[in-house]
C-alpha cells in the first residue's frame, strides 16, 4: 500500500519510550536514597502521631476528605518544621559521597 506525503505527515508516529536510566545526584545534593529515608523518617512519625491525635474523630469523615485534612495539615509542618530540623540534625550524613579515586597500575 503505497501512502501520499500528505497522508505521511498526518499519520501519528509511534515512538517506544525507555525508562531513563538512573542519574546520579547533582553536585552538592545528595543522593536519592538518602533524601528518602529522610523523607519516610520525617513523614512516618508525623503521620503515626496526627492518626494518633485526631485520626478518630475524622473517622466519621468520607476518605477524600480524612486524606485532604491530614495533607493540610503534614504538609506545611513536613515543609517548614520537621525537615529544615532534620536536614540541620542529618547534614553531615546527607553530603554526597566524595568520587572515588581509581587505583593506578
Amino acid at each position: 500500500m503505497t501512502t501520499t506525503p500528505e497522508a505521511q505527515q498526518s499519520t501519528p508516529h509511534i515512538t517506544q519510550h525507555r525508562a531513563a536510566p538512573a542519574r546520579p545526584a547533582p553536585p552538592g545534593r545528595p543522593p536519592r536514597w538518602k533524601q528518602t529515608i529522610l523523607t519516610f523518617v520525617g513523614i512516618y512519625p508525623m503521620l503515626t502521631v496526627f492518626q494518633l491525635i485526631w485520626g478518630k474523630d475524622l473517622a466519621a469523615l468520607p476518605l477524600p476528605i480524612r486524606v485532604l485534612i491530614t495533607v493540610a495539615v503534614v504538609a506545611p509542618l513536613a515543609t517548614y518544621v520537621v525537615f529544615p530540623a532534620l536536614t540541620k540534625l542529618a547534614g553531615p550524613l546527607m553530603r554526597p559521597a566524595a568520587p572515588r579515586s581509581r587505583p593506578t597500575r
